[in-house]
């Protein structure tokens, strides 16, 4: 591929990002000054809206709201390692920055800065997370276990019950603090000297989390956790296994429809505090959750993590930053957009339907095992049958002298074979009660709902991203003829995957609407 190849296709990826961030109501923040450098992390100051620190690969970057170039933190020296996480602390213009060979202290207003941890131990010093509560108590995650700072005096290890594991995430809100690992969330509410677990990946606290994140790829299960910092007992957890909250502390937990969302991916998720709404980032774009499933806020490729700004979000990806209005709740236009849009779905099979259809084609439902069972318990009361055949032959021809006919009389007077048989039935009744099939049964019965599952995930996965991409289409907003053929190529693609699930059911359907 030559030069000019390249500067074309780089071009006209430059122009549908550019025309997708118009159509959505979202700007980008734009990244001169940041040297071609990596995005890892942001956050915005809450007592001045207009105050973006952006992390890096290789350090950290204040935007200036005048000139707006992104311009490098002097007087803090990370020694080119990676931002993890940037937290504005509780006094004013604190910043604590969570990187890879440390945690460091910043004043913005001074150029103070410090760093505050450190530990010869490549894998301990690695810090993911930070938090710090207002009487000065500082919690830091590592790669290597959670650490605690009492009011700037010597750090020490939280050895139960995290011990070695990689600390995932930190959240706090007045005197609670979560702290996730990979498999479990954990309440501490004296300030870290004692811990409850309230949630477990795997369902059952009785499982080692130490143990499980061995596994390979187990100790991605949890991303992230956030909550409303006014309400300790509101907790959000993030998984691949999707959207998980909390309202009561811990005590119940109710997890979100996976509607219209690939939990496989997701990565970060947002609750802004005014409107409550919640925001996940996933590896195609940024969702918003509203009326029971997952709506597309804005189309990225590969977001990294989300802060709130005024009546906005600001979105970082890997190269970028994007400042996307939030519409207002309650807009009729939008309301009244959204009624028109939905009655042009009517005629359409409905998720539920698409599923059923999956199902059906797949071979995958509870009839197949109901059906095994039945015939297994039937089996039970068949008798073993065995039959035995005796044959005792022997040879009395009869010969009248002579004569060398044989006439009737003499076949009637010929010995016939003896043959002697017998049928022998067995029960064995503690079949009746349980026989070995149950156990194959059961095995199977496990497999076929595994399989069950990650096709009605995909199906459900595809039809909502084919219905996100006709509502764009239909809801009116500007897009170049380019960008809105794209659209329509990507749902006839999406209609061919889900014809490919459903042994092309969907589409008969879809031509059977009137």
């Amino acid at each position: 591929m030559n030069l000019r190849s390249i500067l074309n296709i780089t071009f006209l990826i430059l122009f549908i990002a550019v025309q997708n961030v118009s159509a959505q109501n979202c700007k980008l923040l734009g990244n001169d000054g940041l040297k071609g450098e990596e995005l890892t992390a942001v956050a915005v100051n809450s007592d001045r809206q207009d105050e973006i620190l952006l992390g890096t690969n290789k350090g950290l970057y204040r935007r200036d709201s005048k000139s707006a170039l992104w311009k490098s933190v002097n007087g803090l020296s990370l020694e080119a390692h990676r931002v993890n996480q940037v937290l504005f602390g509780p006094g004013k213009n604190e910043i604590y920055i969570a990187a890879d060979n440390g945690l460091y202290f910043l004043k913005l207003d001074s150029g103070e800065s410090a760093k505050l941890f450190t530990r010869s131990n490549e894998i301990e010093r690695n810090c993911s997370c930070v938090y710090v509560f207002d009487n000065g108590y500082c919690f830091v995650g590592t790669h290597s276990g959670l650490f605690m700072q009492k009011k700037k005096g010597e750090w020490a290890r939280v050895a139960s019950p995290f011990n070695n594991q990689n600390i995932i995430s930190l959240f706090g809100a007045g005197d609670t603090l979560y702290a996730a690992t990979g498999s479990g969330v954990y309440r501490s509410q004296d300030f870290g000297k004692s811990w409850e677990q309230d949630f477990n990946i795997f369902g059952s606290s009785s499982e080692s989390s130490s143990s499980a994140e061995t596994e390979e790829g187990s100790h991605l299960a949890i991303r992230h956790i956030t909550g409303i910092k006014g309400n300790p007992d509101t907790l959000y957890i993030a998984t691949n296994k999707g959207v998980f909250s909390t309202q009561d502390g811990g005590r119940t937990w109710v997890p979100l429809s996976l509607a219209g969302l690939d939990a496989v991916t997701l990565r970060f998720i947002l609750v802004d505090p005014q409107t409550k709404e919640i925001f996940a980032a996933s590896r195609s774009g940024v969702y918003r959750y509203k009326d029971n499933e997952w709506q597309l806020f804005f189309a990225a490729h590969e977001p990294r993590c989300l802060a709130k700004k005024d009546n906005s979000i600001i979105l970082v990806t890997d190269r970028d930053a994007f400042e996307c209005t939030i519409a207002a709740a309650g807009d009729k236009r939008i309301t009244s957009e959204k009624e028109d849009i939905n009655d042009s779905f009517k005629d359409e099979p409905t998720v539920q339907e698409v599923q059923r259809m999956a199902i059906d084609y797949g071979e995958v439902g509870n009839e197949k095992i109901k059906d095994w069972r039945r015939k297994a318990a039937a089996r039970a009361m068949l008798p073993e049958v065995s039959i035995g055949v005796d044959r005792n032959s022997s040879d009395l021809w009869h010969w009248e002298g002579g004569s060398t006919t044989k006439t009737d009389d003499d076949v009637l007077r010929r010995g016939r074979d003896a043959i002697d048989w017998g049928i022998n039935l067995k029960w064995d009744l503690g079949e009746v009660i349980f026989n070995d099939a149950q156990t194959s049964i059961d095995t199977r019965s496990k497999l076929l709902v595994e399989l069950r599952n990650d096709i009605l995930s995909e199906v459900t996965r595809l039809y909502f991203e084919r219905r996100r991409l006709q509502i764009e289409i239909l809801s009116k907003k500007e897009m170049s003829e380019k960008i809105e053929l794209d659209k329509k190529l990507r749902i006839s693609e999406l209609t061919a995957l889900l014809d490919r699930l459903t042994g092309a059911a969907f589409s008969k359907d879809l031509k059977s609407s009137p």
